[in-house]
């Protein structure tokens, strides 16, 4: 049974490639858990604490400011394990790949009507002999 948790010590680059796609997700549910507790204790601590205290409206502005700002970092997050990490690169390699296939493809014409010129010069039906 202990031999089947073990990591292999040899991974192929794919395989460490699924490994930290893995662990990029396992983090962001791990910052996703820890900003939903936190948050809901620090809101629990504000209505129970200081809603009706002297603190109450600056504790309300801590706690809504630190809310909305960690929740736009954990998006920010989101989005980068989720939705833009792999995909802008490949979209890059993607682009890079067919800008070079274009490239090859107009040499390869140009190649070849330079070629049907310069035969279509010497083989002509007018050519001397």
């Amino acid at each position: 049974m202990a031999e089947i948790d073990q990591i292999p010590q040899e991974e192929t680059p794919e395989e460490r490639k699924r490994r930290a796609k893995a662990k990029n997700r396992v983090n962001m549910r791990i910052h996703c858990t820890i900003f939903i507790l936190v948050c809901a204790l620090l809101w629990v601590l504000y209505f129970f604490l200081f809603k009706d205290s002297d603190l109450g409206r600056s504790m309300l502005k801590f706690c809504a400011g630190l809310t909305l700002i960690w929740f736009i970092i954990v998006y920010f997050h989101y989005l980068v394990v989720f939705k833009w990490g792999k995909s802008y690169v490949d979209k890059e390699v993607r682009k890079l790949r067919k800008k070079e296939q274009q490239e090859k493809e107009k040499e390869q014409q140009e190649q070849m009507e330079s070629g049907a010129v310069e035969t279509q010069g010497n083989d002509g039906p007018f050519a001397e002999e």
